[in-house]
């Protein structure tokens, strides 16, 4: 932002610049309220801006009419204000709410006591309520228009020269005191902003129950919070802090645009070296016949890449005790990084391999049983090795005691593979992790941690005597976001359900939706009619481990999962609302089961193949309980229907999400764009056939472009207007204009698929996002309507910013 566009001023606006003030110096400016008194002289203002720049600053109009509020004569002024800027719009009752939420906060301001209306204590003010305020300008570019000001002082006299009076200047300036006026709900909320004093509640007499998070700590927190994970979960943060390697990855890209890195004997003729042409037609067929013209090779630009990177954790008898312990925190600190991009896998080898899992405690307890008897892991590590999944060139860790990687038959493997080994870490019983780099069939020690075990160990946590047994407690689910559409579709899927007529998907993020197929015939499909519906979200955050057989359930109106792990010999039974779990050991791996919820008797129903028995899971007060009975009929024809009802839902559709959004922009056109990806708004004069629609388009010339609304806040995209585009990572994009007179625009994330959007109390586009069974239905509208309605102003609000 340049500083004439922040100090320009307008015409039929509430303030000017004046030449008032004069001195040896030269004439300086002031800001004053048209045809009335001053707000603050040049020398003042930009005194102040000085003291905010530190952290941020509000739009300039915003900071003008918090100075009016501390003035002497404020109640005058600002009366003066208010009126002129009602009276345009004394029709519009949304932008009279918002000059009256203003005034509301400005009269807070007034009220403040008069000794934090002068010299610093004014300054603290402003900082106190401008901190993190709506439409603020960062601190980098704050400083950058100071110090044009301090260097081309002159230039303040181009924005003394008004232009039109702009909607989108004065709604963000009166926008932003409207919002303040909802943080600071009296005078004593900013007095409290000012000292940084905490808010107390006011101590009640009646004793009221503390009410219990329902927010999960992050998997390293639950780890060193679990008695069984705490050795490993204490050393992962340790880990972090010394760990140095790379934890993103840049591959050569295959567009050769770069400038020239060599010259070769082949290649495409338009790289032939100009000079080849100098020959004669005979010596320039003859050296290339023989290839020895000479070509241009171009560098090759670098490019974003998906790499995998897997950790292969030896789980030998050499590896036992405190090593195979390291052995885990490396793997989880390298996998679980908090500033890694790198796809990570983590492989158990011994005489075998496997993967084990690290998304939940469960996971990582699982994984740590995994053990082997046997000597070395060679016999793993070679299979692994020569497996598919050492395709498209992965980063692999190997992960293992430098006893066990001296032993013969685990040097020739490694040496038969040395190319495909990026890393080794040798743990040891004293606490040490060596980090080794695999250059030219050498080893080159990168990283040596030490990791004091009895200090880190000393303050594990005590044992739950009443998470022993048969339960134990959790945290309940976070809250959702009730949103009027559909998410769209899952693509990874753990296992899907039929429940009630409904279908629900277990999804490998450890959440659970909930779609439905529509019973309309194949001849009323359109392209935004369809028997397949979005997805409503019911929990996430769930603690599951993965693998198994899954029921789900419904008992007082909680979901129940029902699980068998054949591998462990475990049945479990898990309350997803309020975490509560049973499990019971289950020796049946010599048959294959299957395993669904039979409604009608409220029973869990493991069916073996043979049809020959069931065994059937039910909780009572004495906890989980396993019947053994013999195959029925009923039971049967009750599992055929579940499997019928599951085997309509075939494919899941517009589950490809949009997971990125920068760069995002209006083009010349009037589109939007974000990430490579156009949103087009397909009219046709057959209204089914009209159509939302996100798809790659590269080609195009930005005109407005948004950027971050912080460094550290990823999820909120910021217009110059002030309008914002939010994401949610789960398949959602919410478009919020500056103009509050339009309402949020709700926009599913799927790519190359018929959308469906909602705003306000409309909906259109595909029924595919339409939530039929809500309690307050929208109103469904034409895709032109809805255009002309929400979406042209919203982007007109953004292009004519300024202008």
């Amino acid at each position: 932002m340049e500083l004439q566009e922040y100090f320009q001023s307008y015409s039929s606006y509430f303030w000017e610049w004046e030449n008032e003030v004069h001195s040896p110096q030269g004439v300086y400016e002031s800001a004053t309220i048209v045809n009335g008194s001053t707000i603050g002289y040049e020398a003042y203002i930009m005194e102040v801006l000085e003291y905010l720049a530190e952290e941020s600053i509000p739009p300039f109009g915003s900071l003008l009419l918090a100075l009016i509020a501390t003035n002497s004569n404020s109640q005058a002024a600002m009366g003066k204000v208010f009126a002129d800027e009602s009276k345009p719009f004394k029709d519009n009752p949304s932008i009279i709410d918002m000059l009256a939420e203003s005034r509301a906060f400005l009269d807070k301001l007034a009220a403040l006591p008069q000794n934090y209306k002068l010299g610093n204590k004014r300054k603290q003010v402003l900082q106190a309520v401008f901190s993190g305020c709506h439409n603020r300008i960062s601190s980098e570019k704050a400083k950058t228009i100071l110090g044009e000001y301090k260097q081309h002082r002159h230039h303040l006299l181009r924005a003394g020269s008004k232009i039109n009076f702009s909607f989108a200047t004065f709604q963000k300036d009166f926008r932003t005191l409207a919002l303040l006026n909802k943080k600071y709900t009296s005078v004593d909320d900013i007095l409290l902003a000012i000292g940084g004093l905490p808010q107390l509640p006011e101590i009640s007499e009646a004793i009221a129950e503390e009410p219990v998070s329902t927010t999960q700590p992050d998997l390293v927190q639950q780890l060193i919070q679990d008695p069984r994970t705490f050795p490993v979960g204490s050393l992962i943060k340790r880990i972090w802090s010394g760990l140095n390697i790379p934890m993103h990855h840049f591959a050569g890209g295959r567009q050769p645009l770069g400038g020239i890195s060599d010259l070769t004997n082949k290649g495409d003729f338009d790289k032939l070296l100009i000079s080849e042409f100098a020959n004669d037609d005979d010596v320039f067929m003859q050296r290339l016949a023989n290839n020895e013209a000479l070509y241009i090779e171009r560098e090759v630009p670098p490019e974003n890449d998906k790499f995998l990177r897997i950790l292969l954790v030896d789980v030998s008898l050499k590896n036992w005790g405190t090593p195979k312990i390291l052995a885990y925190a490396a793997a989880l600190g390298v996998a679980t990084h908090p500033k890694t991009n790198i796809e990570c896998k983590i492989i158990a080898v011994a005489q075998e391999y496997q993967e084990v899992y690290y998304t939940s405690v469960e996971d990582v307890i699982t994984g740590l049983d995994v053990l082997s008897g046997k000597l070395d892991a060679s016999a793993g590590l070679s299979a692994f090795l020569e497996s598919e999944h050492t395709k498209g060139s992965p980063e692999i860790f190997v992960i293992s005691t430098s006893g066990a990687l001296k032993l013969p038959a685990v040097q020739k493997v490694l040496n038969d593979h040395h190319e495909k080994i990026k890393y080794v870490i040798e743990p040891d019983h004293q606490g040490n992790l060596n980090f080794y780099k695999i250059q030219n069939r050498a080893r080159k020690l990168v990283l040596h941690l030490y990791l004091p075990l009895e200090e880190l160990w000393q303050n594990r946590p005590k044992e739950d005597n009443s998470a022993k047994g048969k339960t134990r407690k959790a945290n309940s689910a976070v809250s959702i976001p009730d949103y009027p559409i559909l998410f769209p579709l899952r693509a990874n899927i753990i296992d899907k359900f039929w429940l009630n007529g409904y279908i629900y998907l277990l999804t490998a993020n450890r959440s659970l939706y909930r779609t439905y197929l529509k019973n309309i015939p194949e001849r009323e499909y359109s392209p935004i009619n369809h028997k397949h519906k979005g997805c409503e979200l019911l929990l996430e955050n769930l603690s599951i481990k993965s693998g198994g057989l899954h029921a789900l359930g419904r008992e007082d109106g909680h979901y129940i999962l029902v699980s068998y792990y054949k591998r462990e010999g475990i049945i479990s039974y898990h309350n997803l609302n309020t975490s509560e779990y049973h499990k019971l050991p289950f020796e049946g791996k010599d048959k294959n089961y299957n395993l669904f919820y039979f409604n009608e008797v409220n029973t869990y129903c493991m069916i073996d193949e043979a049809l020959t028995e069931n065994q059937n899971i039910t909780k009572n007060d004495r906890g989980l309980q396993i019947e053994i009975v013999r195959s029925h009929i009923k039971v049967e024809n009750e599992y055929n229907k579940y499997k019928a009802e599951l085997g309509n839902y075939t494919y899941n559709p517009g589950s490809n999400i949009l997971k990125n959004f920068l760069p995002a922009c209006i083009d010349t056109e009037g589109k939007l764009h974000l990430y490579k990806h156009e949103f087009n708004v397909n009219l046709h004069n057959n209204e089914v056939h009209s159509t939302f629609r996100m798809y790659s388009n590269r080609s195009y010339t930005p005109q407005v472009n948004a950027h971050y609304d912080n460094s550290t806040d990823k999820s909120k995209l910021l217009f110059p207007d002030g309008s914002e585009i939010i994401r949610d990572k789960r398949g959602m994009f919410i478009l919020i204009s500056s103009n509050p007179a339009i309402p949020k625009i709700y926009l599913p994330a799927s790519l190359d698929y018929n959308l469906g959007l909602a705003a306000g109390d409309d909906f259109a586009g595909n029924d595919y996002f339409y939530k039929d069974k809500s309690n307050a239905p929208l109103l469904k509208i034409s895709v032109n309507s809805f255009n002309h309605k929400y979406l042209e102003p919203f982007i007109n609000t953004i292009l004519n910013h300024g202008a």
